[in-house]
């Protein structure tokens, strides 16, 4: 199947490419007076979804923001204090606000609002009835207002559709503004874990995720990082665990608002399977400062790819 724009096995190459085309190719460009080096518009596409992690070292990309994030929008939640638990920065974001209105992704395609399903149950229906329809599409950003424009928190992210051909489902992620070296990492693992959810609610075949940018850039104060990240090598290259199911995934999140509340890991049934898996890093973080003072214990974290992710930051 053709692809507008090179495509990549994972995302850790595709990563790589963007911050070397934005160093060698990048516009000089200041919205806001914030200096950056831009490419504008850029496409790309990624073969092997599941590989939707980085794991070149001097990015020191976290799969435990990743998760917290996921499940953060999972919950269709807004609230600054549950992300600012895996990212504080997410505080000066907000800018005092207590719930985040533009980035909240999750609330905007899992809550009902004034519609009597979500737009996630809408696109998984309508799949169901049309798997060759082009209209399943998640729709996240809000018209631009003047109150807006001034906003420290505007999403970045437009849409993400999906199609279905051959038996596979694709994704097409489009962003109006995308940060290279800090959002990009994290966008492509969430809408690729909203593309095998799809995927897997559907009984279809996981196929290439697409992200396309209106702008994607690199901050003045990123370049020496991208510089140095373009010179490592991944240390990782096994796809992440296949979804088997979503029975388990309200364990996920459940669990997650227990180890975020309690600081403490919770226990983990043996027979949860994916979910599970994913929650044991979660729960490895928690309980990391009880674990070091207790002079440390065997790691919860059972399958060896979230547990190599998980070593390249703590």
């Amino acid at each position: 199947m053709p692809t507008f724009g090179p495509e990549f096995e994972s995302l850790d190459s595709a990563f790589v490419w963007v911050l070397a085309q934005c160093l060698q190719s990048g516009v000089r460009s200041a919205p806001r007076g914030i200096e950056t080096l831009e490419l504008f518009p850029v496409a790309f596409s990624i073969s092997d979804p599941r590989r939707r992690y980085v794991s070149v070292s001097q990015r020191r990309w976290s799969i435990v923001y990743a998760l917290g994030e996921f499940c953060w929008h999972l919950r269709g939640s807004s609230s600054v204090e549950e992300i600012a638990h895996y990212a504080p920065r997410w505080r000066k974001i907000a800018a005092g606000d207590t719930l985040i209105d533009g980035s909240n992704y999750g609330a905007r395609i899992f809550r009902p609002g004034l519609r009597p399903h979500s737009q996630w149950d809408d696109v998984i229906n309508l799949l169901r009835a049309d798997l060759s329809s082009r209209r399943a599409i998640l729709y996240f950003a809000n018209p631009l207002t003047p109150s807006l424009a001034s906003s420290r928190d505007v999403a970045c992210a437009v849409s993400l559709q999906f199609l279905i051909r051959e038996g596979r489902l694709d994704a097409i992620a489009t962003m109006r503004s995308n940060d290279a070296m800090l959002g990009l990492p994290y966008d492509v693992f969430f809408f690729s874990m909203l593309q095998e959810m799809a995927a897997t609610s559907l009984g279809v075949q996981l196929g290439r995720y697409h992200h396309v940018a209106g702008s994607l850039h690199l901050y003045e104060s990123s370049l020496p990082m991208a510089r140095d990240i373009i010179g490592g090598q991944p240390t990782e290259t096994r796809p992440m665990p296949r979804m088997s199911d979503l029975s388990s995934l309200d364990g996920l999140l459940h669990g997650e608002v227990a180890c975020r509340s309690s600081r403490r890991a919770t226990s983990i049934p043996p027979e949860g399977g994916y979910w599970l898996d994913l929650l044991s890093v979660i729960q490895e973080w928690s309980g990391r400062n009880t674990v070091r003072s207790a002079g440390g214990r065997e790691s919860q974290i059972s399958d060896p790819v979230l547990a190599a992710l998980y070593s390249l930051r703590y």
